[in-house]
């Protein structure tokens, strides 16, 4: 078989002879061999110690031959690197064999401390043969698996650490500490010293350490120390930056100082090729003692290609780790204090109903892997024409009026905030500009402008507060950066609602002069307020969704309703192939809804760990479904496909299937159909009984085999949008 292992610890193949066992395993990454023949269990020895690592971002090539001389061969990239001789076992007579793990019940007792929970691991497996031929491991009787090896499955964003290990990874084209650095990590512990980050060059080195509760960061000869102690057993991240003027340090978004580099620290060099970094330990004594904990979304800013998350599982050596994170039980202090009897009432009805919130919230959404939402916060750029729509505002024509918001930008161009009168004649708006923030006030042809004098795409919040005071414009950056442009006499500025957040619809006109605003703006927007006071609800919302901590994909993203419309594509007299992935994060919505004009439809949801199709002809309601072992929000991408032929409708969900036959002959439906993606409108809606919006991230969606550009064909309403996918 072929083998390509994410896990360090797991079952890779099992050979069962009732009593007796064959067990190839991955132990802190390396193959290993257990067997029984009667006499017990023992582990058997290797011949080639130094080539037994399994775990890693290649394939590795795995043989086991049971030779008729009562002999094991086990070869590993066609290196024998166990051989074991036995007497009076019966393991050529096995009649099964396991992949991956084994159900719990089967794991001989000898075993279970080794594999308590199965011992499944994560990694793909192909080109299996058995007895001389390939094994179609589709036929094969499986539980958690599915068919097909995506790259999402083989990335590790997480390790987990012991005390006693750590990771070791090669950083290529990574700027110099005096150059706009920038790296980041997720981290959980409960230790209160321990290394977590140590990045060396021959400029000098980066460490990041647990000491007495509080992280130390030494960048060069420069340190900084946190403000409180983060050695909570909870989750947080730590963003780090410097260049040749400062170091600062932020943990969970939150400025914990900042402070400039020393003098004896000011060395340039040349960017390396290689940069060593060690994550959770290090084998050098002459460092922190090492970690017990989790270190997740780990990010050192790259000069070339994409920036993105480390992939751990691309490592130079570790030792002693685990590739993913277990949640780890939060345990606080508890709090004893002496309460009045009305106290103790009104906390016990308190706790009542914040554990029937829980419970409701755990049965929907306990098996649902989900990101880490901003709370209050919105993501904008998930269609062209992204906006928030703000009605009945106060009057714009007083002499003093403000608005503030908080942004992080994702793009150097956006606009960000427009509102015009009713000819288009007078407007004033905010726009990002060469990622210097820039507004503009038009008054009947006279343009008055301010323009930020420093550049914000650092991926940072900065708060921006702008707006007319009598006759001058102001503009001011993070509370401290004030600008501001006297009006000229004898301009009146006459401005009505809307007001448009993020962008404007698609058809509406700009002046001249914001040709650069014209693709709305990228990135995240919160605290919205006007005069001080928080805006409140909009009335419209278009391609607007969530915003989530770290990194987004490629992927259509649907939340709180929001639907994608394309209309007219579908021809529902004709066969039809209609195939999308989901990865959703609820269990139970609407994936997409195909309509036509005189009533017939097509519909598709999932229900828990059900997949429903439903379809309505003249006939009334016909409907097939797809069990599945666990619900489909695992956190991993499945596909969906539709299929229709002239008589029979199919649906498969990754490598299950099931069919209607005879309920929907092409002859009966005589109209295109509109198709929904993720819900639908309130009036349809109304109109017939549907599930839930979905919720959650889709991709790949096509059509007759052909992949539909929802970008230029659909349109999006609600919060809904494309390539704002939250990664996982």
């Amino acid at each position: 078989m072929d083998v390509r292992l994410v896990s360090y610890n797991g079952i890779i193949f099992f050979l069962d002879a009732e009593d007796q066992f064959l067990c190839l395993a991955a132990q802190e990454g390396k193959l290993t061999l257990y067997y029984n023949v009667g006499s017990g269990t023992e582990k058997a020895k290797s011949m080639e110690s130094t080539q037994l690592f399994v775990s890693s971002s290649s394939t590795k090539a795995i043989q086991v031959i049971l030779a008729f001389k009562k002999k094991i061969f086990v070869r590993l990239e066609r290196t024998t690197v166990y051989t074991v001789e036995y007497d009076g076992g019966n393991l050529e007579t096995s009649q099964y064999f396991y992949l991956g793990g084994l159900p719990s019940e089967k794991i001989p007792e000898s075993l279970k401390d080794f594999f308590p929970t199965g011992g499944s691991i994560r990694g793909c497996m192909k080109g299996l043969k058995a007895l001389g031929k390939y094994v179609d491991l589709k036929r094969m009787n499986t539980t958690g698996v599915s068919y097909g090896c995506t790259t999402d499955l083989l990335i590790a964003r997480s390790v987990q650490f012991h005390g006693h290990g750590f990771l070791n990874v090669n950083l290529k084209h990574v700027p110099s500490f005096q150059d706009d650095f920038a790296a980041g990590f997720g981290f959980q512990t409960s230790q209160h010293n321990g290394l977590m980050y140590h990045q060396s060059s021959e400029e000098g080195s980066c460490q990041v350490s647990v000491q007495d509760g509080h992280l130390l960061v030494k960048l060069l000869s420069t340190e900084l120390t946190s403000r409180a102690p983060y050695s909570d057993g909870v989750g947080h991240y730590l963003s780090l930056y410097s260049n040749k003027k400062e170091v600062r340090l932020y943990i969970d978004d939150q400025l914990q100082g900042s402070r400039r580099l020393s003098d004896g620290s000011r060395r340039r060099r040349q960017d390396a090729a290689g940069i060593g970094l060690l994550l959770g330990g290090a084998p050098d004594s002459g460092l922190p003692g090492n970690l017990s904990g989790c270190i997740s979304n780990v990010f050192v800013k790259s000069i070339t290609g994409p920036q993105m998350v480390l992939d751990l599982q691309q490592n130079l050596r570790s030792m002693n780790v685990t590739m993913s994170c277990q949640e780890a039980t939060e345990q606080r202090p508890q709090e004893i204090r002496a309460l009045l009897k009305k106290d103790k009432l009104k906390m016990k009805q308190a706790r009542q109903r914040k554990l029937a919130l829980m419970h409701h919230q755990n049965q929907l959404n306990s098996s649902c892997m989900l990101p880490k939402t901003v709370k209050g916060a919105f993501q904008f750029g998930g269609s062209s024409s992204s906006h928030l729509e703000f009605t009945d505002l106060p009057d714009f024509r007083q002499e003093r009026f403000s608005f503030s918001m908080e942004v992080r930008l994702n793009a150097s161009n956006g606009l960000l905030f427009y509102v015009a009168n009713e000819q288009g004649t007078s407007s004033m708006s905010l726009q990002v500009l060469h990622a210097r923030f820039v507004i503009l006030m038009n008054i009947d042809g006279r343009i008055h402008r301010l323009k930020s004098k420093d550049k914000y795409t650092d991926g940072l919040w900065h708060t921006v507060f702008f707006g007319k005071e009598k006759n001058k414009l102001r503009l001011v950056i993070d509370g401290l950066k004030a600008q501001t442009v006297v009006i000229r006499l004898g301009s009146t500025l006459s401005l009505t609602s809307p007001v448009y957040v993020g962008g404007v619809p698609a058809l509406r006109n700009l002046p001249d002069s914001m040709d650069g605003a014209l693709n709305g703006f990228r990135g995240c927007l919160r605290d919205l307020k006007m005069n001080g006071k928080a805006m409140g609800a909009p009335g419209r919302v278009v391609g607007v969704t969530p915003c989530f901590e770290g990194f987004t994909e490629s992927g259509l993203f649907f939340s709180d309703g929001g639907f994608l419309r394309l209309g007219d594509l579908i021809d529902l007299r004709s066969d039809l192939e209609l195939k999308l992935e989901v990865r959703p994060m609820h269990p139970f919505g609407l994936i997409f809804h195909i309509h036509s004009e005189n009533g017939n439809s097509i519909s598709v949801s999932a229900a828990d760990k059900k997949v429903t199709l439903v379809l309505t002809d003249e006939r009334g309601k016909h409907s097939t479904e797809v069990n599945l072992q666990q619900p489909l929000c695992d956190g991993q991408w499945h596909t969906i496909a539709v299929t229709k032929g002239s008589n029979v409708i199919q649906l498969d969900v990754d490598t299950e299937g099931s069919h209607l036959v005879g309920v929907s002959p092409s002859s009966h439906i005589h109209s295109h159909g509109t198709l929904f993606v993720g819900g639908v409108p309130a009036t349809l809606r109304s109109s017939e009984v549907l599930s839930p919006p979905y919720h959650g991230c889709m991709r790949n969606l096509s059509m007759n085999r052909k992949l539909a550009n929802v970008s230029k064909s659909g349109t999006f309403s609600g919060s809904s949008g494309v390539n704002v996918c939250p990664a996982l």
